[in-house]
């Protein structure tokens, strides 16, 4: 039988990857400066954890697997902890995540 396929982690993960592409966009312009090059260090581990929750979202979303979503989650978390100055950013991935994560759990139940 076929999974359904979860629209919150969809959307969940894709707010996250255009969210790393942007900052990575952003961020490698300006690492050719002294100063930026300091701002990228200052926002990689940011990076590092958003490129993770995407990851694990991307495998949550097509393997329908709840304890990835989760995953993502946390990871969204942290690099929301780690730099909260673009926190507002990764909010809707979060807040979207959280209900796919329970959504998901409930359609594996069935």
């Amino acid at each position: 039988m076929k999974k359904k396929k979860n629209i919150f982690l969809l959307l969940a993960a894709l707010f996250a990857t255009f969210y790393v592409f942007g900052v990575i966009g952003y961020f490698g312009n300006e690492a050719e400066t002294t100063a930026g090059s300091i701002a990228l260090l200052m926002v990689l581990p940011n990076i590092i954890m958003s490129l993770l929750g995407v990851i694990f979202g991307w495998i949550a979303f097509f393997t329908s697997r709840h304890a990835y979503a989760l995953v993502s989650v946390v990871f969204y978390l942290i690099a929301l902890i780690v730099f909260i100055m673009y926190g507002a950013f990764l909010v809707p991935s979060i807040v979207l995540g959280f209900i796919g994560y329970e959504k998901q759990k409930r359609i594996n139940k069935q």
